[in-house]
């Protein structure tokens, strides 16, 4: 049963902040960025900062953007068992999740909802050098459960953390 959570845009907010935190505590010499761009329903997401880290068996890569004020932000789950040329189907498995969000306005679209479908392709996924890259294109539906929707479509390509 899926259990779907009433503060979806919370949890995006934290998981974006938690990654810009972690990214900025660094272990070692080096830090996990990259780039992560978008087109949302024609409207260009280029983040300022794009981040990821792998934890739990999945690298959630984060993108963060301000836009008259308001804070734009983009996360997406790849399963750290993923291998360069996989497919990963979103919409069918709770754990292969991405988000859209806004924070001014509170909407967040996801991949949660009944209709959500979409597919990440993974191009490189290099453990030794903490490195993902990769395309999506999905719909995502508003987390309220409306026919509200959002065309998503673009890429990433960032080095992560570990933890």
């Amino acid at each position: 049963m899926k259990i779907k959570s009433t503060s979806l845009l919370g949890l995006s907010v934290i998981a974006i902040s938690t990654l810009f935190f972690a990214s900025s505590c660094k272990k070692s010499n080096s830090g996990a960025s990259g780039q992560l761009s978008a087109t949302v329903n024609g409207t260009s997401f280029q983040p300022s900062l794009a981040t990821a880290i792998d934890e739990q068996g999945h690298i959630l890569v984060a993108g963060i953007q301000v836009i008259s004020g308001d804070t734009v932000g983009m996360t997406l789950s790849v399963p750290d068992t993923a291998k360069a040329g996989s497919v990963i189907s979103l919409g069918l498995n709770y754990d292969d999740i991405m988000t859209f969000s806004h924070s001014r306005t509170q909407i967040a679209y996801d991949t949660y909802e009944t209709y959500a479908h979409g597919t990440i392709n993974v191009s490189t996924l290099d453990k030794t050098n903490k490195k993902v890259a990769g395309s999506f294109t999905a719909t995502l539906y508003n987390f309220t459960g409306s026919a509200d929707s959002v065309k998503v479509t673009g890429q990433f390509n960032t080095t992560y953390l570990t933890y």
